[in-house]
């Protein structure tokens, strides 16, 4: 898979540099944590143990946590639109705007005339700056 995309190779080396990151610190911690360590041989089996069983979980939050963040990477990507798409998308909900306020005006003069109610004159108000 490598050879064949090449922006699996750019996601590959992350990986890589996250999991040699990632070792570093566990050996300094562990390295940190036996010199600590008892010199009984039962209770350095369990300190051992428990060591791992701490290992385990923090990685496994590490990995949670750095899945979670690639995982939502693409979508946040997509969510917003590029600036011409967006700007194009905005253009045309303000026309749509426009053209229902237009028609809901038209349709109420309508309605009146059509009840014999006096219809005024079209108003046209623009405010600007």
């Amino acid at each position: 898979m490598i050879t064949a995309n090449e922006r699996f190779q750019e996601v590959w080396a992350v990986v890589e540099t996250i999991t040699q990151q990632e070792l570093g610190e566990f050996a300094a911690q562990v390295s940190a944590e036996n010199q600590l360590a008892p010199t009984d041989s039962d209770c350095s089996t369990e300190f051992l143990l428990q060591n791992i069983q701490i290992a385990i979980l923090t990685l496994e939050a590490r990995i949670k946590k750095r899945v979670e963040a690639i995982g939502n990477g693409p979508y946040d990507r997509v969510a917003v639109p590029k600036a011409d798409v967006l700007d194009r998308v905005l253009r045309a909900d303000s026309a749509a705007e426009r053209n229902l306020g237009r028609a809901i005006n038209r349709l109420e003069r309508l309605q009146r005339r059509r009840k014999g109610e006096p219809v005024p004159t079209p108003v046209s108000v623009r405010l600007t700056r």
